[in-house]
């Protein structure tokens, strides 16, 4: 199954961080990140600095939340180019997948900053592929994905996806 991925050493997957309530914005698709979000997302970016994760392209969803959450965490990644879709916008996981195929090549980190519950799908595909479902850093990833939560998969080790980490804001413990 993993053979479309096969050209990536790792993938980030990242839910949006923390967003206003839906009353603020008339549409959805137009929510704001409330401030929380903006630290919660920039606490998370250091996360990944701090084990050496830097990704080469980053798939963002173009609502406003998850462009947002990237400027929150660009300043981490300078080298990083971001790509916005709309197709992004409430994806499944089959189509996060096929959107790290189509604009990972060439490249050797992807990050993916979109939605629930495709996010959490994609990531919980990736962990039943893997084998890895029942380790103890994928425990926390099978209940849900919290707003700026971030999965790291290894895509390199013998063709099984591996979570090598799994990290969620302070606030949400």
């Amino acid at each position: 199954m993993r053979g479309d991925l096969d050209h990536l050493h790792r993938l980030v997957i990242m839910r949006h961080a923390k967003a206003e309530q839906r009353a603020m914005a008339s549409l959805d698709y137009d929510r704001a990140l409330a401030p929380r979000g903006w630290r919660d997302a920039a606490d998370i970016a250091t996360r990944l600095v701090d084990i050496d994760v830097r990704p080469d392209i980053v798939l963002v969803s173009a609502a406003l939340r998850t462009r947002q959450t990237w400027q929150a965490v660009a300043a981490a990644f300078p080298d990083a180019a971001p790509v916005f879709l709309d197709s992004l916008y409430d994806a499944a996981a089959p189509r996060l997948r096929a959107a790290c195929v189509e604009h990972g090549a060439l490249r050797t980190t992807v990050m993916v900053v979109a939605h629930n519950p495709g996010v959490h799908d994609f990531a919980v595909a990736l962990l039943r592929e893997g084998g890895g479902a029942h380790d103890p850093p994928a425990r926390a990833l099978t209940g849900d994905m919290p707003t700026s939560g971030c999965a790291v998969f290894d895509l390199s080790a013998e063709h099984a996806p591996r979570l090598t980490a799994y990290f969620v804001p302070r606030d949400h413990g």
